[in-house]
């Protein structure tokens, strides 16, 4: 099992930053690198305005889609980051019932169930 003191020597959070600026966010980017030997770096990004929303690793897709509608509040995406030394990564996707488009949409990362990175769409 691995130790949250030990958590902050092995992954580095690159930061989250929103890809427009305007009063009305549309979109988030958030990245940040797996690994301490292997080291990789995983970046979520959507856009609320037209539901685009993408994961990658090292710059290839895991996942790109496009969300037009959806009746689940918490979209859960799992995958394994590395060959060598392998992590366990989820990133959960949290919406509101109604007018989900207009609201902050919180993004959790976790790497081997521990919180890495958060951000809001």
């Amino acid at each position: 099992m691995i130790r949250a003191a030990n958590l902050a020597d092995r992954f580095r959070l690159s930061g989250t930053e929103p890809v427009d600026r305007a009063s009305y966010s549309a979109g988030m980017k958030m990245s940040f690198d797996v690994g301490a030997e292997e080291r990789h770096t995983v970046v979520f990004s959507f856009n609320k305005f037209w539901g685009g929303l993408s994961i990658t690793v090292d710059g290839y897709d895991v996942v790109r889609t496009v969300k037009v509608a959806s009746a689940e509040l918490v979209k859960r995406y799992d995958f394994v980051v590395g060959v060598q030394e392998r992590h366990y990564v989820t990133i959960e996707h949290h919406r509101k019932l109604l007018f989900a488009g207009l609201r902050d949409q919180p993004v959790h990362a976790y790497v081997d169930g521990v919180l890495l990175a958060q951000g809001v769409a």
